[in-house]
């Protein structure tokens, strides 16, 4: 557990909005990576990322570290998307099947090589539902164990593993259908 994260929790909790401040820039990246790769939506995450960080602003004193400042970030974030997806009727399709369109911003600072395996990233989870999504962005993307991302979802390690074991297999198909590069040979 990081102590310089705790650190801010506490004086958040104490109602120090500069100690707000250096939170919020040290999630939002991380925030609105992992909401896009769980909704789908753009349109959803700067909406999303409020809420959870006023959330976060609200309950800071609560905090009992008993997990990582991340794992309890996160865990808002994740239960705020669901709850939004299901009141949202034009975006109930996110909670089923969905294709998601890659986002690209100005911000996005890579190469065209990254923007090409950002691309080919979204393609394989395309298929996966909202808790699939999920599961496979804590482990993959963020490098979450099992255990942290039950804690996370609030969901048994089981149901994670599940959960893990069809998103691999509807990726693995996904990856079937992308173009192969020759390029190379």
């Amino acid at each position: 557990m990081s102590s310089a994260e705790v650190e801010l929790l506490e004086a958040i909790g104490d109602g120090d909005r500069r100690a707000m401040r250096d939170l919020y820039e040290l999630y939002v990246p991380r925030l609105w990576r992992f909401l896009y790769r769980v909704t789908g939506n753009v349109d959803m995450i700067s909406e999303l990322t409020n809420d959870v960080m006023l959330t976060v602003w609200q309950q800071a004193a609560g905090f009992r570290q008993e997990s990582n400042v991340s794992t309890w970030i996160l865990g808002i974030a994740y239960h705020k998307a669901v709850d939004a997806v299901r009141k949202d009727r034009r975006y109930k399709q996110y909670l089923g099947l969905v294709r998601l369109q890659p986002a690209v911003s100005e911000q996005d600072s890579g190469s065209i090589s990254e923007l090409i395996v950002n691309r080919d990233l979204t393609r394989l989870i395309s298929g996966l539902t909202l808790p699939q999504r999920a599961v496979a962005e804590l482990a993959f993307g963020f490098g979450y164990s099992y255990p942290e991302i039950s804690e996370i979802l609030d969901i048994p390690v089981n149901t994670v593993k599940s959960r893990m074991f069809a998103a691999r297999r509807t990726m693995q198909d996904n990856l079937e259908g992308l173009p192969v590069d020759d390029s190379n040979e």
